[in-house]
């Protein structure tokens, strides 16, 4: 109910900040063609709209037009707005069958219209109106002229409405002062029995979300997301009415909260400021058809920037621009992009950002019902950036390259990636797209880190250590995995020994092992960096599950390094390594712990990570002080 509430608060919303939506009772169409007519009801004209100003779409313009209702079957004109059937009683063929069709719906549409003249009162527009209906002759339709010139331009139906001195008569002050207490009386449901104007057989209920009465909604508009029409609500499906309760019965609420969930929903997925994005896994198996976000409560500006910046690098990730530049210096996008970053600066949103609210709203289409399954969360400014900062902070992990960006590998998007294993061709095979949107939770709101995903990479960081990190994974890949780790234990498990470099003050025997691995791979890949046959390839998968059965057969490896050393005249590094190991030892008793809980699995491999990081660092470093040595 929330959704709901929420939409309708937004469209209350722009309309007290002067930017209102379409009014109740009335639709946004794309009208085609006008039927110019003259004082006395003829039809002096039918031409095309929206071809003589590039501003305006070509293939039409954009109208409010008196409401459309979902078409059923039979005759359901449309007021002063249809197909050229239903207005001018015309077919496009020229069958018996398409002609008489055309006749009965121009004979429902002036029944219509003659049903509603009493409350529609006059101007000069209506009157020609009425004088066309009185006077115009379907079966001599075709021999008009401006009839015969539109039938020879046209392949197929096209909407159209009426109009007068060359604009819109459904535009005219009158009719529309008229038409809306028309529809406050009647509803959006009208019609005739007997000849008199009713309700349309809905009776009157309580709004659930406005508290107001009005007529119940038996049908409801569609809204268009991707290019295609969907409910919003229950319908006539078997699959998505509830327990047999047709049409609008299935969720009764009122035309008027319809009408405004409807056009808000329309509002914030098709507005131009607003960034729907398609969620994905990269591949063809969807998440969320769509994302929108949007915000009531915040400036247009900061809101703009949210909706179109946040959700693209905090929800997705991909295909982003370059988002560490600064646009423009605005100073909101700076801000913003500053707590994106984690640069410590949520203070910077205060002046807005108290109580301010922020609705988050994914939508997965059902094609084959017709229908959306809507997931919709509503969170604080401040709760979403913060939630987004820590997770951020506790992904993040010391680099050797330190000009690649946290960022980069602790996308939920990226991290989803590592959970895979690699075809032939190099790309991910992923399995379960919707564990990128639980990912994408964990990011957004604060929620637990999904353990599967977490067993997931435990198992792939396994399996990828027997074979040459090259063809295993990327260095980005690497970096994710070991970075959901320590989030995994931070958040999960609370342990707040977890550091984003390596903890030299560790008694924990666990990482203390994973430290004395990578000390020993290192030694190895200094000393002997030939051997195919790695420290990494033959033990890692085993020393992770159980140190203390795999570190004896490690060590008799390692002390054949000693002898090789002595042979590459490397000596010095083995025991600059060796004094590093044995001083680890000594801190954890030299008693290596055996047969490890997942939770002790991903402790050892962050010692191993972190350990082997550093020493990548210290040769680094090393590195450059000779190039200064040398250059002085």
């Amino acid at each position: 109910m929330q959704m709901f509430d929420a939409l309708i608060a937004h469209y209350d919303h722009q309309a007290s900040i002067g930017q209102p939506l379409v009014p109740f009772g009335w639709n946004r169409l794309l009208v085609e063609c006008a039927i110019e007519l003259s004082a006395d009801g003829a039809v002096d004209g039918i031409y095309r709209l929206g071809l003589a100003d590039d501003r305006i779409n070509r293939n039409g313009e954009s109208m409010i037009v008196p409401v459309h209702g979902p078409r059923t079957s039979g005759n359901t004109p449309y007021l002063l707005c249809d197909y050229e059937t239903y207005l001018l009683g015309v077919a496009v063929g020229d069958t018996e069958k398409e002609n008489n069709r055309a006749k009965e719906k121009f004979d429902s549409e002036k029944e219509l219209v003659f049903a509603v003249k009493e409350y529609m009162g006059e101007s000069d527009g209506l009157k020609a109106l009425y004088k066309f209906f009185e006077t115009w002759d379907v079966d001599k339709a075709k021999e008009n002229l401006a009839v015969k010139e539109y039938l020879a331009n046209t392949k197929g139906k096209s909407m159209m409405t009426f109009y007068y001195g060359g604009h819109p008569i459904i535009a005219d002050a009158v009719f529309v002062d008229a038409y809306n207490k028309f529809v406050g009386q009647y509803g959006v449901g009208y019609t005739m029995v007997d000849g008199v104007m009713t309700s349309g057989g809905s009776r009157v209920i309580r709004g659930q979300f406005t508290g107001e009465e009005g007529y119940e909604a038996r049908l409801h508009n569609q809204v268009k997301l991707l290019g295609k029409s969907y409910s919003v609500f229950s319908n006539n499906n078997v699959a998505t009415n509830y327990f047999g309760r047709e049409q609008g019965f299935a969720f009764p609420i009122t035309q008027l909260e319809s009408h405004k969930i409807v056009e808000a929903f329309g509002d914030v997925f098709g507005s131009s400021r607003k960034r729907v994005r398609t969620v994905s896994d990269g591949r063809k198996k969807r998440i969320a058809d769509a994302v929108c976000v949007w915000s009531d409560d915040l400036p247009q500006e900061a809101e703009d920037i949210i909706a179109m910046r946040s959700l693209d690098i905090l929800i997705n990730g991909d295909d982003v621009p370059n988002y560490h530049a600064m646009e423009n210096g605005n100073d909101m996008l700076d801000k913003v992009y500053s707590i994106v970053k984690k640069s410590g600066y949520v203070k910077d949103l205060d002046s807005f950002q108290q109580g301010v609210m922020v609705n988050v709203l994914e939508v997965k289409t059902r094609d084959g019902m017709g229908s959306i399954m809507p997931t919709y969360k509503r969170v604080t400014l401040q709760g979403l950036v913060r939630d987004i900062q820590q997770y951020y902070s506790d992904m993040e992990l010391d680099r050797p390259n330190f000009n690649t960006p946290s960022m980069d590998y602790a996308r939920p998007s990226i991290v989803y990636d590592s959970l895979w294993a690699k075809n032939d061709k190099g790309d991910f095979i992923a399995e379960n797209p919707f564990m990128l949107k639980e990912l994408m939770d964990s990011a957004d709101y604060g929620l637990p880190y999904p353990k599967k995903a977490f067993n997931l990479i435990l198992r792939r960081i396994s399996v990828d250590s027997k074979k040459p990190l090259d063809n295993s994974c990327t260095i980005t890949c690497e970096n994710a995995r070991y970075g959901f780790l320590k989030a995994y234990l931070i958040r999960n498990y609370g342990r707040t020994d977890i550091t984003v470099s390596l903890n030299t003050e560790s008694k924990n025997p666990v990482y203390i092992a994973g430290q004395v691995f990578a000390l020993m791979e290192s030694a190895q890949r200094v000393i002997d960096p030939n051997n195919q046959s790695t420290f990494r390839t033959r033990y890692l998968a085993q020393s992770m599950e159980d140190p203390a059965a795999t570190f004896p057969k490690l060590h008799k490896s390692y002390m054949f390094l000693e002898k090789k050393a002595q042979q590459a005249n490397k000596i010095g590094a083995f025991i600059s390594y060796d004094t590093k190991i044995s001083a680890l030892l000594d801190k954890m008793g030299e008693t290596f712990p055996s047969r490890l809980s997942p939770e002790q699995q991903a402790c050892f491999l962050l010692g191993y990570h972190q350990q082997k990081t550093a020493n990548i660092m210290n040769a680094i470093n090393n590195s450059k002080k000779e190039e200064t040595t040398e250059n002085e």
